[in-house]
């Protein structure tokens, strides 16, 4: 698995936490809801998931705790 950065490590850490939405997780990062989009597709690919809940199941299952919770 290539390793996340910063930024994939913060989307995946609300993701996990419970926003759903890009428009949430923009608005909590300050950043557009298109961007989001573009580091949940990065998240889906790096993972090797294809969607939400596949991505948060695997965060919980399989990546370091320190890395899910941080």
């Amino acid at each position: 698995m290539p390793p996340l950065t910063l930024r994939e490590q913060q989307v995946l850490q609300l993701m996990v936490q419970g926003s759903s939405t890009n428009k949430e997780i923009a608005r909590a990062l300050n950043l557009s809801p298109r961007t989001i989009e573009i580091y949940r597709y990065n998240l889906f690919r790096k993972l090797g998931v294809h969607n939400a809940a596949d991505l948060v199941r695997k965060a919980l299952t399989e990546l370091p705790q320190t890395l899910v919770i941080g």
